[in-house]
């Protein structure tokens, strides 16, 4: 049987997620065997290469007309002839970035976080929680970042929606990161 566990808090703050769930509405699956990772994702969202690394799966309905969706965009390190040496400073730059190119954005938390794999092998990174004003609405993003385990590639995982929806699709999200799979 699997188990879904989430130990939100630990004597440092940080999260640590098992990846060793499955979710009733996860019943898609997506792999890139050259961007190193593979997630499942609900029938009805629909996913969308980007070009570039960038992966989005988008909810094809809600309750509103403003996007809900999780991205994976993935970047080389610099062993691999990237910019970004660590996950430390990949998040220190999107902290940088995000307030050139978003109105009124407000970061909520940082903080580190451990993703363990169904093999028990743990990714190191970090988190982070923001909001952000776009085309005059109020969106709230949980930002992810952790290096791969021969430190050539970094991961950023993503769940972005309007502010007054973020909760109520929060729990998918999270099956959604469950599911996400580095190798």
């Amino acid at each position: 049987m699997k188990i879904m566990q989430y130990l939100l808090s630990c004597m440092l703050g940080c999260w640590v997620v098992n990846v060793w769930a499955n979710h009733p509405l996860l019943t898609q699956s997506y792999e890139n065997q050259e961007k190193q990772f593979s997630i499942q994702y609900p029938t009805s969202w629909k996913m969308h290469d980007e070009g570039k690394g960038t992966i989005i799966f988008l909810k094809k309905e809600g309750k509103s007309s403003l996007p809900i969706s999780v991205n994976i965009q993935t970047l080389f390190t610099k062993k691999a002839r990237g910019e970004y040496s660590n996950v430390k400073a990949l998040m220190d730059d999107f902290w940088a970035q995000v307030p050139k190119h978003n109105e009124d954005a407000n970061f909520i938390e940082r903080r580190p976080i451990t993703l363990i794999e169904s093999d028990g092998s743990k990714l190191l990174g970090e988190q982070t929680t923001l909001t952000f004003k776009e085309n005059g609405q109020t969106f709230k993003q949980w930002q992810i970042m952790v290096m791969n385990q021969n430190g050539t590639l970094f991961q950023a995982w993503a769940y972005r929606a309007p502010l007054k929806e973020y909760n109520s699709n929060l729990k998918l999200a999270q099956a959604m990161l469950i599911s996400w799979r580095i190798y």
